[in-house]
């Protein structure tokens, strides 16, 4: 396995205090590629670095540093519309992932990218607000029956909506994996205990206040862990086991009992695998220093020896930059190796080998019907064009 620079730098950011130039310019496009520089900057910050970083990096960083800032507004001023909504309509609904670490304020928020908004809603309400939400300017991003049909009738989620102005998307969900995963969860095991989240503008107008809810934190942690090890696709899986690193350090900082609650919602939602990798793969890839309770679980865990080497062999070549300088054959074998795995846990065989079939024989037809792309001479010359790096 190649470690990438920017896995060196985010095990242990001191490293960077005897960084090259060149040193400097690949973990500035390794990070970039990963969508990962503002949170090196974020790293670099809370360790007092920053004096070490050159100019013209520091000038990149504070850039991107910009954009996730003006995306996190965004993200609060579209949520504050989504809560006055679900309120008129009497509507719980929890915020997932990234929009939920930022709502929460947790250290995980500082630096983090992400595209859309996700919600997590009972699905018998579903039809009421995905109504609303058109009558409000959002459209469905799936306008093919077969594939309104996949995710209505196969997934955990409905298709992904986009706003027709503003173009934020967000993501309605009934559950966390596939319905017809073989794995189902109780959703309502997992929502339990779901945390109302007070803006600070809300507390001086408490009647006119429009709640927010997201996980409790095992919860939000153990959802973490099973979105990233039930991907097919890991391009940005490094950022999704540094969310894990990041969270867990977060929470178990703030309660001694973190691990062991974590523990017994795995056990009660049947995820107890998906907590062994999180924690096996934080040793592994980010050293991070286990409780007790922690280290007991990953030991006592039973996993047949082949498949257990085949995630070892997959995940710790995936858990690094996906950039042309670590690319190996051992790399490109993991990512497939991966994809398929993905697939086969989202799906059963029965269902899964039609799919794929008919994604193919749709791909078929869209590449021989393609045209040759046709650029504007002046548009050419324009320097966006070119890359001066191909990832």
């Amino acid at each position: 396995m190649v470690t990438s620079i920017l896995l060196s730098a985010l095990r242990n950011p001191a490293v960077i205090k005897s960084f090259s130039a060149s040193d400097w310019n690949l973990l500035l496009r390794q990070a970039s590629s990963a969508k990962m520089l503002a949170r090196l900057a974020y790293n670099f910050t809370k360790l007092d670095l920053t004096c070490h970083i050159p100019e013209k990096i520091l000038h990149h960083i504070n850039s991107e540093q910009v954009k996730v800032a003006h995306l996190h507004q965004q993200v609060r001023q579209e949520v504050q519309e989504l809560d006055e909504l679900f309120r008129k309509l009497k509507i719980k609904t929890i915020y997932l992932k990234g929009t939920a670490y930022l709502l929460a304020d947790l250290p995980l928020a500082q630096g983090r990218y992400f595209s859309d908004i996700d919600i997590l809603l009972n699905k018998d309400e579903i039809s009421r607000i995905e109504i609303a939400l058109k009558c409000k300017g959002w459209k469905s991003q799936k306008t093919d029956d077969q594939d309104q049909a996949y995710y209505r009738n196969y997934m955990h989620e409905i298709p992904p909506m986009q706003h027709i102005l503003r173009g934020t998307i967000i993501d309605i969900h009934h559950n966390i994996l596939p319905v017809c995963n073989d794995n189902k969860i109780d959703i309502s095991l997992l929502s339990a205990g779901a945390l109302i989240i007070a803006e600070k503008n809300i507390l001086d107008n408490p009647t006119n206040y429009d709640p927010s809810y997201v996980l409790a934190p095992e919860a939000m942690f153990l959802h973490s862990a099973i979105h990233l090890f039930h991907e097919g696709e890991l391009e940005q899986g490094l950022r999704g086991l540094s969310d894990l690193d990041i969270l867990f350090s977060h929470f178990e900082s703030n309660d001694q009992s973190f691990s062991q609650k974590l523990i017994k919602l795995a056990q009660q939602i049947n995820q107890q695998q998906s907590l062994f990798f999180a924690w096996r793969y934080l040793d592994k890839v980010f050293n991070r220093a286990l409780p007790e309770e922690a280290r007991v679980f990953v030991a006592q865990y039973q996993m047949q020896t082949v498949r257990l080497l085949t995630a070892d062999f997959t995940f710790t070549h995936l858990f690094n930059a996906h950039h042309s300088t670590t690319v190996t054959w051992r790399f490109t074998l993991a990512a497939q190796l991966a994809y398929w795995r993905g697939h086969l846990l989202r799906m059963p065989l029965r269902l899964l080998i039609p799919h794929l079939c008919r994604k193919s024989w749709l791909q078929l037809i869209e590449f021989t019907k393609k045209e040759p792309a046709k650029i504007n001479k002046a548009d050419a010359l324009d320097p966006r064009f070119h890359q001066l790096d191909e990832d």
